[in-house]
């Protein structure tokens, strides 16, 4: 399958790796309809993390399920579904009181794991054609919908930048229903490098990946949001 990969600093590319396939019985494997980059990739992109060159990229996915393990049984191959960013198991002691985030079985080396992401567990990125998704009966949302209608784009955000927001207005800012709230993206707008009320700015697909991140760390051509789509 094709795969976006860290290559070196500043520097991403497009290789054949091996296809994704199931590992156990709880497990699916989707396709990837679309997958977004996400300013944490940049993390990776410039160097901060010491991610290991030929890591596939990215925790943003939105697919159709392809295959499901013996033990799955709240999805069915031809599902739609969006995955979470942070993967976890559903039935350890932080999954019960709703900390996913924090799973204690997704990761060895401490609470917490993600798609695509150094030091945050072995789980290859989803900007490639193919995604394995462990616990796939806590991790794969179902969604309704054929792939490339008009929520696509929607869609694809509830795996990290909706939730994301929606955490730091409703939770950590205390926003509630009928506030009026200003989201700040001056500098960006004033310099002609975002408009206002747009998310997905860029669409491409896996091979258009290496230019989409150049433009997306220089904050240049308008890219703000971009969402690969790989078939």
């Amino acid at each position: 399958m094709r795969a976006v990969v860290y290559a070196d600093v500043r520097t991403v590319a497009v290789r054949e790796v091996p296809d994704a396939t199931l590992e156990a019985q709880t497990d699916a494997l989707v396709r990837i309809t679309s997958t977004a980059l996400c300013g944490t990739d940049l993390h990776m992109y410039d160097g901060r993390t010491g991610a290991d060159p030929g890591l596939v990229l990215g925790h943003e996915p939105l697919g159709v399920v392809q295959e499901v393990g013996s033990a799955v049984q709240t999805v069915r191959p031809g599902t739609r579904v969006v995955i979470p960013t942070h993967l976890f198991c559903g039935t350890c002691v932080m999954c019960a009181r709703g900390l996913s985030a924090a799973c204690l079985r997704a990761r060895a080396e401490g609470p917490g794991a993600a798609y695509g992401y150094a030091g945050m567990g072995p789980y290859r990125g989803a900007q490639a054609d193919l995604l394995r998704v462990p616990w796939a009966d806590a991790n794969c949302v179902p969604v309704p919908g054929e792939p490339g209608d008009a929520h696509e784009d929607d869609f694809v955000l509830l795996a990290d930048a909706f939730v994301t927001g929606w955490h730091a207005a409703a939770t950590l800012a205390g926003v509630q229903a009928g506030d009026t709230v200003a989201v700040l993206l001056r500098d960006l707008v004033v310099a002609g490098r975002a408009r206002p009320g747009v998310i997905v700015t860029h669409h491409g697909t896996l091979a258009d990946a290496p230019e989409l991140y150049r433009s997306f760390d220089r904050r240049e051509n308008g890219v703000i949001k971009a969402v690969l789509r790989p078939s």
